[in-house]
This record gives structure tokens, C-alpha cells and sequence, in this order.
């Protein structure tokens, strides 16, 4: 069963860097499924630029509460969408809702669509990331209906020291069986350094029918985003 989760486990590697305090050099690419292993069809990917903008920005401001933010961070918040706003998923059946005032970052959106993956959303600052990420291939039904907590926290929370676990679910959405897991726990940058105490919210989705697999991970380091952990299951939709 490790095999099966190991390239997911890599993807949230990758999060885990990308997210954690000080933010370093990054990059993400295509992930095959871990369930079949097939090769990824080619698809347009964002690949994450190689210095952080909102690191790396020399222009510095003070907003109205005396935050200081670089000017790159400021407008990538006036970004930010207004309102709770459906996205649909370059040639995938299902949508994603990105809530309010979250903002792309490195990832294109034209005419309410993403049209590269994984896609990348921030609150804020990057103490607050969504990553959402589709996969050509999906698990057999009987095989992916079969998982168990233990097997999912085991393997998606192998990269993290002193874990807590938050909740676990089994979830039906349109008639694709889903798992959605929840805990606190430390990771490391890329440099391999502990970062900072991170509450992450994973909803994994089994499309078999269509034979794709969608995955969402909240990334919070501020636990500022408890109502977007409490309803991640319902930013994804299928049509009836």
C-alpha cells in the first residue's frame, strides 16, 4: 500500500516546502496517480517561480494596521477574489470554489477556469495555501473504498513530526467516495529545517467513473482558516 501513496506523499513534500515560514526557493510539476501509476497526459502546468515574490521584493509599504508588506504581496491581494467564485477544471467534470478573498498565486485563471495543476491559492500572506491538484487515473472503487484511517495518516503524515490528529472522514460527493483527514504537525523546508507548526485539512476525491482523482490541501500556519478547513469538502462539485 506505501507505493500507492508514495508519489502523494512527494506532492505534499512539495506543499509542505512551498508553505512553511520564510518561504525558499520552490518549483512543482506534474504528479502521476499513485493509485495506477500511469503516465500523466500532457496537460498545461504552472511551475512555481524560483524566488518567492513575496520574499525577494525590495519595495516595502506599511498598510492602515501597520502591517509591513512588499508591494508584490499587495498586489497579488488586490487579486483576491471578491466573492466565493466557481472555478471549472480544464477538461474535468468537477468545479472548485475558491472562497472569498483568497488569491492566485502563480496560477492562471481565465474566463472561471484553472487551466494548469497543481493550482495554487493564498489567504493573506503564505501562512495560508490551498493546493489543488488533479491526477489522469483514478484507484479501482473497491480498492480506494477500502482505506482506513490508519493507512492514510500513516503515509500522508510521514513527513511531519509530532502529529495530532484532528479528524478523519469518509465522505460521498456526487457518488465519488472521498476521505477528508485533518491534523497539526511540524514539517520541514526544503533545506530540511523544521518549520513552523502547520494544521493541514487533505480531501481526497476518487473519480472512478471518470478515471481521474482530485486532491485539495489547506496549509494553515496562523489557524486562520478554520471555516475553509470545516467546509473543504464542499468546494468541489460534479454536475448531476
Amino acid at each position: 500500500m506505501k507505493k500507492k501513496y508514495a508519489l502523494m506523499a512527494a506532492l505534499m513534500c512539495a506543499v509542505i516546502s512551498m508553505s512553511a515560514c520564510g518561504d525558499k526557493k520552490t518549483s512543482s510539476g506534474k504528479v502521476v496517480p499513485a493509485e495506477t501509476q500511469a503516465t500523466t497526459e500532457a496537460s498545461p502546468v504552472e511551475t512555481a517561480p524560483e524566488t518567492d515574490p513575496v520574499e525577494d521584493s525590495q519595495a516595502v509599504s506599511a498598510t492602515g494596521n501597520g502591517e509591513y508588506v512588499s508591494d508584490e504581496l499587495k498586489g497579488l491581494r488586490e487579486k483576491a477574489f471578491k466573492e466565493d467564485t466557481t472555478l471549472s477544471m480544464y477538461t474535468c467534470k468537477a468545479s472548485v470554489t475558491i472562497p472569498k478573498d483568497w488569491f492566485p498565486y502563480n496560477t492562471v485563471v481565465q474566463d472561471n477556469a484553472l487551466n494548469g495543476f497543481p493550482a495554487l491559492f493564498m489567504y493573506n500572506d503564505p501562512k495560508n495555501i490551498l493546493t489543488i491538484q488533479v491526477m489522469d487515473g483514478s484507484a479501482e472503487k473497491a480498492v480506494f473504498d477500502a482505506y482506513k484511517e490508519d493507512d492514510m495518516f500513516e503515509q500522508y503524515t510521514s513527513s511531519f513530526t509530532n502529529v495530532e490528529r484532528l479528524g478523519f472522514e469518509k465522505l460521498d460527493i456526487s457518488g465519488n467516495t472521498a476521505y477528508k483527514m485533518k491534523f497539526k504537525g511540524i514539517g520541514e523546508n526544503k533545506e530540511g529545517e523544521l518549520a513552523d507548526p502547520v494544521t493541514a485539512t487533505y480531501l481526497f476525491v476518487n473519480s472512478a467513473d471518470e478515471g481521474k482523482g482530485y486532491f485539495i490541501a489547506l496549509m494553515s500556519y496562523n489557524s486562520s482558516c478554520e471555516d475553509v478547513s470545516d467546509n473543504i469538502q464542499n468546494m468541489i462539485s460534479f454536475p448531476d
